[in-house]
């Protein structure tokens, strides 16, 4: 039985995008409780070798990863706002740009500490990309077809 409750019936925009932010959402979640968990508790051994000026460095960092991590976080939170009308989606969020890690000074880090700032930057390219995927869908004025669409649409004119 169909819905005609229009409350109940989602813009195909949300439906879309709901289930993309829900995942990035999770892994964020899941990659912000490691990261915490690397700052609270380091690697003693690999901290004790390491001298002022790399640990100074780590904790600049550090600090670039937490960033990383709540801007995506706060950006999808934006969206989670729109999509549940918490939030005018007139102008919708846009995701900030980042600091990117220090290129030089990760090699003195530990393989945990590095593999946690590659998933962060990984994670926000993610985040970038679904942002430029959100905008250009919403400003685009032809409406997207699937392939799948597309070739039953070729398939039914042939015949």
């Amino acid at each position: 039985m169909p819905c005609d409750d229009p409350a109940m019936i989602q813009p195909a925009a949300i439906r879309t995008r709901r289930p993309l932010l829900a995942a990035l959402y999770t892994d964020a979640m899941v990659l912000a409780d490691d990261t915490r968990a690397c700052i609270e508790q380091p690697d003693q051994d690999d901290d004790d070798a390491l001298d002022p000026v790399t640990r100074v460095l780590l904790s600049c960092e550090q600090l670039r990863m937490t960033t990383r991590l709540m801007t995506v976080l706060a950006w999808l939170l934006a969206w989670r706002a729109v999509d549940a009308g918490e939030m005018d989606g007139a102008v919708p969020p846009r995701l900030d740009a980042v600091p990117l890690p220090d290129a030089a000074a990760i090699g003195r880090f530990s393989d945990r500490t590095r593999m946690l700032i590659d998933g962060g930057v990984a994670l926000h390219r993610r985040a970038t990309f679904l942002d430029a995927a959100i905008v250009a869908a919403a400003t685009t004025t032809v409406p997207m077809v699937s392939p799948a669409l597309a070739i039953q649409r070729r398939l039914a004119a042939a015949l």
